[in-house]
């Protein structure tokens, strides 16, 4: 009943009353189903569709809501990965005193600036 597959199907066999094509006992004792094979005889009640649709609303919104709750947390934690990752300010910081040593922006340095470069740099990366 909570994938909601077949559940109106479900509710309308409980509400089944007395007809030409179903007989059904409104209290049966254990024996009156022995006799039936053990297949249970009882006829429904009107107020099962009521329960049917409630319980229906009800597992929709825990889904719903567990659904919710694994989105919000994936991008909390995605969150937390990019304020992890290097800002902005570090970036262009570190991008400024590179080019200072890399006068012909080739994108390399010698190894022997390298301690250079990192000791101006502001803060660490």
């Amino acid at each position: 009943m909570a994938t909601a597959d077949g559940w109106a199907d479900l509710m309308h066999d409980t509400m089944r009353g007395h007809s030409q094509y179903f007989d059904c006992i409104d209290y049966p004792s254990y024996n009156d189903i022995a006799q039936n094979g053990g297949v249970p005889n009882g006829c429904g009640v009107l107020y099962a569709s009521a329960y049917g649709i409630s319980v229906l609303l009800i597992l929709t919104f825990v889904f719903l809501n567990v659904f919710i709750s694994i989105v919000v947390g994936s991008m909390m934690e995605i969150s937390k990965l990019s304020e992890s990752v290097l800002s902005d300010h570090k970036l262009e910081n570190f991008l400024g005193v590179w080019q200072k040593f890399d006068l012909d922006a080739t994108g390399y340095i010698e190894q022997s600036l390298m301690w250079h470069q990192l000791s101006e740099l502001e803060e660490r990366l």
